[in-house]
This record gives structure tokens, C-alpha cells and sequence, in this order.
């Protein structure tokens, strides 16, 4: 099996590697696909319905509670993923402990979503019935 020279294997390497990071980045991002997943398994245990579980209040699965550590448009200005990225184990979110850290793809997701405005969607269970565009 023939190799390629290593200078045109990184050249290949960088182009394939930017264009899937040009790809992921012309995607937009879907509450529901996306960004409910991450809420989901990583804050509501603390942050979600059970109110005999709830931390400092807040509620991250109602979207008038999330709203007070999301500043729609403005990632960097969100109390949110401050938390997500901080560095001290005494502020992060989700605490070292709980062992639910977020990855790397998963703040740049939650940043691109602050950052095209943060825009939510009821759980599928609550919206209404549409119909279906019928097959051709």
C-alpha cells in the first residue's frame, strides 16, 4: 500500500478538517436535536422539574427560567456557559462530582445557540398536531 508523503497528508488532513468545521458551522443548531439533549442529561437533575432536587432555584427546562443565565445573542455574556466553562471546581456547572462534564463539542453548541438568539422549543409532546405534507 503506497503512503502519501507526509507534507500532502497534512495538507489533505487540514482541508478535510476545516471543511467539516465550515460544514458544522453553516448547520444550525436545533433545540430539540441539539441543545435539549444537553440540558437534559446534564443540568435537569439539578436544574429541572423536581422541585425536591432544584439548586438555586432555577429551572433550566422552562424557558422564562432559563432566560435568567441566557442572554440570547450574547454567548459570552451568559451566566450559563460561564459556568459550563469555568475552571475553578468550586463554580463549574455541572459540579466535578455529579461526573456529567460537558465536552468541548457540546459548549460550542450551546454557544452557537445562545449566539443565533437562543431560540426554544416546547417539547414536541406540547405542540399540536400538524399535518403532513402528502407524498408525491
Amino acid at each position: 500500500m503506497r503512503r502519501l508523503p507526509s507534507a500532502l497528508a497534512r495538507l489533505f488532513t487540514a482541508t478535510l478538517v476545516g471543511t467539516l468545521a465550515a460544514t458544522a458551522q453553516q448547520v444550525a443548531v436545533d433545540f430539540d436535536r441539539d441543545v435539549r439533549p444537553i440540558l437534559s442529561n446534564h443540568c435537569f437533575a439539578c436544574h429541572g422539574p423536581d422541585e425536591q432536587h432544584r439548586e438555586a432555584s432555577l429551572r433550566l427546562d422552562v424557558r422564562r427560567e432559563a432566560m435568567r443565565v441566557i442572554e440570547p445573542g450574547d454567548a459570552a455574556g451568559s451566566a450559563l456557559l460561564r459556568r459550563v466553562t469555568h475552571q475553578d471546581a468550586d463554580e463549574v456547572m455541572p459540579p466535578p462530582h455529579a461526573n456529567k462534564a460537558l465536552s468541548a463539542a457540546q459548549v460550542q453548541t450551546l454557544t452557537r445557540w445562545i449566539d443565533a438568539g437562543a431560540p426554544w422549543a416546547e417539547h414536541w409532546s406540547f405542540a399540536p398536531p400538524r399535518a403532513a405534507a402528502a407524498p408525491p
